[in-house]
């Protein structure tokens, strides 16, 4: 494995359990602004950005023009943003109890890491570029 992607691994875990964590102490604190019903959903962060970092990382390796990683980066994000809507709507259609709740803790998770990947896509595009990798 290369050595980003395990960097990139222990980020996302790292960030993920402090999410957790937060979510928690939320959960305890704040017993009706928060819904159990999210942990069940909140694997769902990880494993698909992971999934779409190594794709993505996979075309910053190949030797290709800048306007593909674009496309491919366009791509993936309206494609995370659209399986993320479904997962919000058959939520709220299915389980109408504390949909907003939910809601508003699936989007803050969503901002969450799509920055994060901003940030170490961003990171990386430099140490490429520099000859770092």
């Amino acid at each position: 494995m290369i050595k980003s992607h395990k960097t990139y691994l222990t980020k996302i875990i790292i960030l993920s359990a402090m999410i957790f964590i937060a979510y928690l102490v939320l959960i305890y604190s704040f017993p009706n602004m928060a819904t159990w019903n999210f942990l069940y959903f909140f694997s769902i962060f990880p494993v698909v950005n992971i999934l779409f970092h190594l794709s993505i990382t996979k075309q910053m390796d190949n030797a290709s023009p800048h306007q593909k990683f674009i496309n491919k980066y366009m791509a993936s994000t309206v494609i995370k943003l659209f399986l993320y809507m479904i997962i919000m709507l058959v939520y709220v259609l299915v389980i109408k109890y504390q949909a907003i709740q939910f809601i508003i803790g699936f989007f803050v998770c969503y901002l969450i890491y799509t920055f994060f990947e901003i940030y170490t896509l961003m990171k990386l595009n430099k140490a490429k570029e520099g000859g770092v990798l």
